[in-house]
């Protein structure tokens, strides 16, 4: 039975009673995120792990359910904890809450108060739930008060934040005002944990240690790789004697707290997503890698660039002009099976003159072709009046890796009013098909999934997915306004479960895509997500980037009846 809302939150102001603190160290294990794309085999190892060093306390940076609504997803999240026989203090984040109802769905799960203070092992630990709010100023004022008392009630000893979003790096770490971060100084704060963007970063600020935790157990950008603070892990403090020593525990090995800078992180995030590319292109022009490095120092640098793979490309040692961006070309020989392929890798200057490896997953300028249509398709999930040859059926992951879900068929066509898509979506336990989420624009983004990045111009994209119900999720972005249209609902759909899986149907109609008749060509990229199996595919590895340069290409053949 819930609590009145009124109570619990009153709640929050009353700390646990201390307990017995003793000269020996007291260990605490801290957890990153579960949630996008949750590797539960990565979560139950990195638990395994962070439990056999014996901790006194475990404690989270949020993000344990990828879907809040979800109680088998909570279950799943919180087995490896349910018996142990050590304390587990969770922080909420932004999938755990989203509303009233899955605040008290996190209440019920942890037995927790989304927000907290508690003393342990000569420490104090203040929980903030941001887990909704985007900045400082968006906390309910009731937390903003309780959080501004609790921190002048100065303690002897050390404090430590934990919160989900790293408002700290978007703000104090920019040098820009952050009412949190003077409030944190003003409070005493040493430590501030956070985690949200699945990759380690570390910044003392005024004294102050401001540590986002890496993921635990959720999706990690680009390739693995502990170097670039891209790898699962935990962290480890060990209090005694009024101090907290940190280390950053990978695959069991620590490694210092700070061996990646939030200033690494922000370079790597650029490297990866505009400054560093590697794409196959496979056309009549024969089998090549169009390479891309822009020099984003103020110095010349030299560098190797390495084609990592078996496809036939030798080690480019190459000079990278200041200010300047190469462009080369390499003649590529892929093997007979194109997955998985290759990643580009190269050592790039870190602000502190350091060579720090550099590793990119290869874009891949796919092509597929759709047949004109004599009449639009029934939409009901029945795929018996499409044709027999799906236009894609070999599915790669965002790292270029071999698509992990069960078989998915793809069929795509249009006529002069709409486009249209069908999918098989293959799946060997058909009662376990994730379709718990109704309604437009609900959260079926947690269902098993299938949808389209549908791109007529470089500056006009439009997302949809359909669930096993039937149910859509669809936006535009429009990118000459700098605008996103939440209320863009023209995708129709309907879906249906079988035997075999499910099947959905979609039309959107050329005009909703600011066109007046079909192009030519058109760039999209789809993807099918498969909860029960935690997997996924997607039709090029850029999918994640949600940027037209690099998506697929979409023929549309003129051939009539």
């Amino acid at each position: 039975m819930l609590l009145p809302a009124l109570a619990l939150s009153l709640a929050c102001s009353s700390k646990l009673p201390p307990s017995d603190v003793s000269d020996a160290a007291f260990g605490i294990a801290v957890l990153g995120d579960r949630s996008g794309e949750p590797n539960d085999a990565a979560w139950n190892r990195v638990i395994d792990q962070a439990l056999a060093r014996g901790p006194d306390l475990v404690l989270t940076v949020g993000d344990m359910a990828d879907d809040a609504e979800d109680l088998a997803d909570w279950k799943r999240a919180l087995a490896p904890l349910s018996d142990v026989a050590v304390e587990v203090q969770y922080t909420p984040g932004n999938h755990d809450i989203h509303d009233d109802a899955t605040a008290d769905t996190f209440r019920e799960q942890t037995g927790q108060e989304p927000y907290r203070s508690f003393e342990r092992g000569g420490a104090r630990w203040i929980v903030v739930d941001n887990s909704i709010a985007g900045s400082w100023e968006e906390l309910p004022p009731r937390q903003q008060k309780w959080l501004e008392q609790t921190l002048k009630q100065r303690s002897e000893l050390p404090t430590v934040v934990l919160m989900h979003k790293p408002f700290w790096a978007l703000r104090a770490a920019a040098d820009r005002e952050d009412p949190m971060h003077d409030l944190f100084v003003a409070g005493g704060v040493d430590v501030v944990l956070t985690g949200h963007w699945h990759r380690h970063a570390y910044q003392q600020i005024d004294g102050i240690e401001y540590v986002i935790v890496g993921s635990s157990g959720g999706g990690t950008p680009g390739l693995p790789d502990p170097s670039q603070g891209n790898a699962y892990e935990f962290l480890w403090i060990s209090a005694e004697a009024g101090e907290l020593r940190m280390t950053s525990v990978v695959q069991g090995e620590d490694r210092p707290v700070d061996a990646f800078t939030l200033a690494d992180n922000h370079l790597l995030r650029q490297l990866e997503t505009q400054a560093v590319r590697g794409t196959f292109v496979d056309d009549d022009a024969g089998s090549r890698i169009e390479v891309s490095v822009a020099n984003l120092t103020d110095e010349d640098f030299d560098t190797t660039i390495e084609i990592v793979g078996d496809w036939g490309v030798d080690p480019l040692p190459m000079p990278v002009r200041a200010g300047a961006t190469l462009e080369v070309t390499l003649t590529a020989q892929p093997p007979d099976a194109l997955l998985p392929l290759p990643y580009l890798r190269l050592d790039y200057p870190m602000p502190d003159g350091s060579l720090r490896p550099c590793s990119v997953p290869l874009d891949h300028r796919r092509l597929a072709s759709m047949s004109r249509r004599p009449e639009p398709p029934t939409l009901d999930g029945d795929l018996s009046d499409w044709p027999a040859e799906p236009t894609v059926d070999v599915w790669t992951t965002n790292l270029g890796r071999i698509a992990t879900a069960e078989a998915t068929e793809l069929y795509l066509s249009y006529d002069d009013g709409a486009l249209y898509l069908a999918a098989r979506n293959h799946d060997s336990v058909p009662e376990q098909i994730k379709r718990l989420h109704r309604g437009r624009d609900g959260q079926i983004v947690y269902d098993d999934r299938i949808g389209m990045i549908l791109s007529p111009d470089p500056k006009q994209m439009f997302w949809f997915y359909v669930n096993p119900t039937g149910h859509v999720w669809d936006l535009h972005y429009d990118g000459d306004a700098g605008e996103l249209h939440r209320d863009w609902d023209d995708v129709e759909a309907a879906a249906r479960v079988d035997e075999a899986g499910w099947t959905a149907e979609a039309a959107i109609r050329w005009s909703d895509l600011g066109l007046e008749a079909p192009p030519e060509t058109l760039r999209f990229d789809a993807r099918r997500k498969q909860e029960r199996t935690q997997s996924q595919a997607v039709f090029t590895p850029a999918f994640w980037a949600s940027n037209p340069e690099r998506m697929g290409i979409l023929v549309l053949e003129d051939s009539p009846d």
